[in-house]
């Protein structure tokens, strides 16, 4: 008889309290998470006898007690040993499948002392049938081998970033047995199809022998209630075999369906179930695509403009803070809440992937994901691709097995400002296995297709980086700020199209900034000469951060406010840190990362830019007279689904405070949904010289928005 899919049991086995069951009524789990013995050897060493120390799954290598590796060192022809002893009774199960989600540099696998395979690839999962291995009701020993990062093959994408130092090896995602019999199922891809409220369902699963699959059984339900919406046997299924794989492609009613977007995450909860085996996924209800005419984000059929951050979670793995906080659940739900806080509704994992869990709390709680994978060769030295487009599709297409269910992710990020044409190619070979469609990202090389979106980088103070640079003669703001601009350093300058023409596709700025600084307010790298040259010679650490949360909030100000930008996406809202050599590139916003505590100036000047509905002084004279009559236009942008109407204050501080001989302006605004207006404003300076703050202000939802000039009457 088939049953329905009842959800988990959690049990703990008896016999190995570290061993923990997580269990269907026909799959079982064995999470292999915890603590396990570790060993560290050269690069031609055999597996060692003796285990000197203990470390932590999923974790690196330089979480292991006692500590056999560096932190701040990089591990060179190196081998890492995992070794964990279990025992299961698989009697009753004619599969055991070993999946390690995540691990780098390669990995190879041991069961009793029996080489079982290996994995070659850094980034994606590592699956290994490892039935005909155990003993059953008895110890099993598994040792798990990783490299390191000098050793990976020309082959492989290595994850080579040009601003990071020591690429820490490790088991860095969960480690767990499936137990089921066969028919088995591998893989559920979901699509959603709004129009005509059904969700189509690809199910891969494998049998006995090759037989044809029998009758598959499935259930909708909603996560949060369990209320089941849909059940039954698919209708009209295509049946397909590709290679060992049974593919069964149908579609499944869902009526009046609650839409998924970051504002109403509602999830729904697809299982199927084969006479032996249940698999589920959590599904949302949502479309995504880019619309070529307007440059514009399509979600759920209507324009959707994202803001919010990137999270470079390779460059935080060199932080000296960072110790086990990726894989504290807690702490990273309190990560991605503060972003929602902050106003931030998309994010880009840059130039690598994050632990699963990270994917759910993002489906859970409505963020949408740019998922990019680890590739970045330097702008302008493409040779340094050494894959081909085949060996970079073999790696995407895994990729894109293990993340198609999530309905956070949107994008398909193929690479970070490479230029490389073998991405666009291999974009092309892998594209039609989404049954989403959904669009792809391809840095600064040619998009690969009309429906994709181009990325840029706009880095309004990179000249800067270099001493004893050209300043610009009418003063940074005018040269930053008051020209009408389009947002440069991507593919139209980099990998230009053979017409002169810009590319069609919808522009995503998935970086900007350049104004860096370590969480105690000292330069960075790349920002040494910026400060010193631009904003003075012996400014503190603490006007840095203020200059540096002015600059960012106005340039975020900036590029929203065009409205030609399907994505306003900054850099870096976790990244590393570190003053001491080698010094760290960039940088993150937190003075506190472990309780995450933003720096003061940035929660000031900084995150109101990020609000659905902003505002921009356009104005960006830093020096006027005593009582000088002066017009600044303010503009006011709506990211909403609603009309905003409210009254806009323009009006001089001194020390944040409201002289009483200030004028303060104020008038009615009004705001279509996703629509821009500005208002002129007539205003008088302050009759005594003195710095003083022009400051724009509007009320959203009782909170108080705000933008800032700094004017200085002479």
């Amino acid at each position: 008889m088939i049953h329905y899919f009842r959800g988990f049991l959690l049990l703990w086995a008896l016999t190995f309290p570290a061993i923990m069951f997580s269990q269907t009524e026909k799959r079982c789990v064995v999470s292999l998470n915890g603590e396990w013995d570790f060993a560290v050897t050269g690069l031609n060493a055999q597996m060692p006898d003796h285990f000197t120390s203990k470390i932590q799954v999923p974790g690196l290598v330089d979480m292991a007690v006692p500590m056999l590796v560096k932190s701040n060192k990089r591990t060179n022809d190196t081998l890492f040993w995992y070794r964990k002893t279990f025992r299961i009774n698989d009697q009753k199960y004619g599969i055991a499948e070993l999946n390690i989600l995540r691990a780098r540099y390669h990995t190879w696998v041991y069961i009793n002392g029996q080489l079982v395979g290996e994995n070659p690839y850094n980034f994606t999962v590592s699956a290994f049938d490892i039935k005909k291995y155990l003993k059953n009701n008895s110890d099993n020993e598994i040792v798990i081998k990783t490299g390191c990062f000098n050793n990976v093959p020309d082959s492989i994408i290595d994850g080579n970033d040009a601003e990071i130092f020591f690429y820490m090896p490790g088991i860095y995602d969960d480690v767990f047995i499936n137990l089921s019999n066969y028919p088995y199922i591998t893989n559920i891809q979901t699509a959603p199809d709004l129009n005509n409220e059904e969700l189509r369902v690809v199910t891969r699963l494998k049998t006995k022998n090759s037989e044809v699959p029998e009758q598959l059984i499935y259930q909708v339900s909603e996560v949060k209630s369990r209320r089941i919406v849909s059940k039954g046997g698919p209708k009209n299924a295509t049946i397909t075999k590709e290679g060992d794989e049974w593919k069964i492609d149908f579609k499944v009613k869902i009526k009046d369906a609650v839409l998924w977007s970051p504002e109403n995450p509602f999830l729904y909860e697809f299982s199927v179930s084969t006479a032996s085996d249940t698999k589920s996924a959590r599904v949302g209800m949502r479309t995504f695509r880019f619309d070529t005419p307007t440059g514009m984000g399509i979600l759920n059929n209507q324009p959707y403009f994202m803001r919010g951050t990137n999270v470079d979670l390779n460059r935080f793995f060199e932080d000296t803070v960072r110790k086990s906080l990726p894989w504290n659940k807690k702490w990273v739900t309190k990560l991605y809440e503060g972003f929602k806080n902050n106003s931030w509704n998309a994010l880009r994992n840059t130039t690598f992937f994050p632990p699963e869990f990270w994917y759910d709390i993002c489906d859970s709680i409505g963020i949408l994901v740019f998922d990019e994978y680890d590739i970045w060769e330097m702008v302008g030295k493409p040779e340094l691709m050494t894959q081909t487009a085949d060996q970079i599709a073999q790696e995407y297409a895994i990729w894109m097995r293990e993340r198609w269910n999530h309905p956070s992710v949107i994008v398909w990020d193929a690479q970070n400002e490479t230029l490389s044409l073998r991405t666009g190619e291999a974009i092309n070979k892998v594209r039609h296995l989404d049954i989403q469609n959904r669009p792809w990202d391809n840095g600064f090389a040619t998009p690969a297709s009309d429906s994709d979106c181009k990325e840029v980088h706009p880095y309004t103070f990179i000249e800067f980086v270099y001493p004893n640079a050209k300043l610009p003669a009418e003063g940074i703001m005018k040269y930053t700020y008051q020209r009408e601009r389009w947002p440069e350093n991507g593919p139209d300058q980099w990998t230009p199209a053979p017409s002169g023409k810009r590319y069609p596709n919808a522009t995503v700025i998935n970086e900007y900034g350049w104004l860096w600084l370590n969480r105690d307010g000292s330069t960075t790298k790349l920002t040494n000469y910026v400060y010193s040259q631009l904003f003075g010679a012996n400014l503190t650490n603490s006007q840095r951060m203020e200059i540096y949360a002015r600059h960012l909030g106005m340039k975020t100000e900036f590029w929203r406010e065009t409205r030609k930008n399907a994505a306003v996406l900054h850099y870096a809202a976790l990244n590393c840190s570190r003053v001491e050599e080698p010094r760290g590139s960039t940088s993150d916003n937190f003075i506190d990362v472990e309780n995450l505590i933003y720096e003061p100036n940035f929660i000031k000047y900084t995150l109101p830019s990020f609000c659905p509905v902003g505002i921009m002084i356009k104005y960006f004279e830093s020096s006027l007279h005593p009582k000088e009559i002066i017009t600044v236009p303010v503009s006011i942008i709506n990211d909403t689904y609603q009309t905003y109407s409210s009254n806009m204050k323009l009006y001089f501080t001194d020390n944040g405070i409201i002289n009483i001989n200030f004028n303060v302006m104020e008038k009615p605004v009004t705001v279509k949904m996703n629509g821009k207006e500005i208002y002129q404003f007539g205003i008088t300076t302050p009759s005594l010289p003195g710095k003083y703050e022009l400051i724009a202000e509007i009320l959203v939802d009782g909170k108080s928005i705000r933008s800032f000039r700094q004017i200085e009457i002479h």
